[in-house]
């Protein structure tokens, strides 16, 4: 049984094909086109090379879908086409193959819910860090979807800005912030992950942008946490390969967590990077799409997953 995995991202849409065992056999990844007559649905077909062979296509894809898979919240502008479209169709038709979709942050948290870092946890929560912030809840590796099916949209919890206003604490915790407080400081581009090592460095500028990101993202956990309690936060997102960030990261989620929280046990959550870092909404869409359900107590049918097999991609 192989399938092809399609992540639709603002800046890219990758591609993966994906064995019975879980394994990325062959992947690759295109530039999500920003504005063009050529339709985005064509687009994405257009470049599924012919020599491939797969037996289904499981989408995962930001934004809230209702259940027939038509789109019904707004993403970035490079995805703005499908917004009021169903997945399903648009690209059934132009490929005749069966096709699943799935939110991509949801994807994430099932994978890692069914065959990941939280396979053993009760409660888990998946946050993917990228051009914003996604995820999702899971229960006995089972998704917390919501009464709207929008369960995980952490971008949109509100943060009191210094204007009266409720502001995103997303726009505060994505890839995006740290980047721009650096270039603000001394006027470069560097990417998250030299930031953070020249922070590691001793550089001061990196090191106040660092401070001023972690503190978003631990109080972005802390918040969680109240609300949810997990046993482990599994972190996707590129940046989530970087043992520098992950280690960071769960120093500065357990001292902070420990001197909000009136006993230590409210901040015991485990801080680890996703089994397939920025590749495990590949991996969950197919999950979503086999099962057919988003139940981790019916994985028994297919093989088990090991976290110490790292695809990568």
């Amino acid at each position: 049984m192989t399938d092809l995995a399609i992540d639709i991202g603002g800046t890219y849409i990758k591609y993966a094909l994906v064995d019975c065992a879980y394994q990325i056999k062959r992947h690759w990844k295109i530039a999500t086109r920003q504005a063009s007559d050529f339709p985005l649905y064509d687009h994405i077909v257009c470049n599924i090379p012919s020599d491939v062979s797969y037996e289904g296509i499981a989408v995962s894809v930001p934004g809230v879908l209702m259940p027939d898979s038509t789109v019904r919240s707004r993403a970035s502008s490079a995805l703005a086409e499908l917004y009021g479209t169903n997945i399903c169709q648009e690209l059934g038709r132009r490929t005749g193959h069966p096709i699943s979709a799935i939110n991509d942050g949801n994807a994430a948290a099932l994978f890692e819910a069914c065959f990941g870092e939280a396979r053993d946890a009760q409660s888990s929560i998946t946050v993917v860090i990228g051009t914003g912030i996604g995820g999702g809840l899971c229960h006995k590796g089972v998704l917390v979807e919501g009464d709207a099916l929008a369960a995980g949209e952490f971008h949109m919890l509100p943060w009191p800005g210094p204007d009266g206003k409720r502001h995103k604490l997303g726009d505060l915790c994505k890839i995006g912030a740290v980047q721009r407080d650096y270039f603000r400081a001394v006027g470069q581009s560097l990417s998250a992950e030299e930031i953070l090592a020249r922070s590691a460095g001793g550089d001061f500028a990196a090191a106040q942008a660092v401070d001023h990101w972690m503190f978003h993202l631990t109080t972005l956990l802390i918040t969680l946490t109240a609300v949810y309690d997990p046993a482990v936060f599994c972190i996707g997102g590129a940046v989530s390969k970087s043992q520098l960030f992950i280690t960071e990261l769960s120093r500065r989620y357990e001292a902070d967590g420990r001197a909000y929280f009136p006993a230590p046990a409210y901040a015991s959550a485990r801080v680890v990077p996703c089994s397939n870092y920025n590749g495990s909404n590949l991996l969950g869409a197919v999950v979503n799409s086999r099962l057919g359900i988003r139940a981790g107590d019916q994985t028994a049918g297919y093989p088990s997953f090991s976290s110490t097999s790292r695809n990568g991609v």
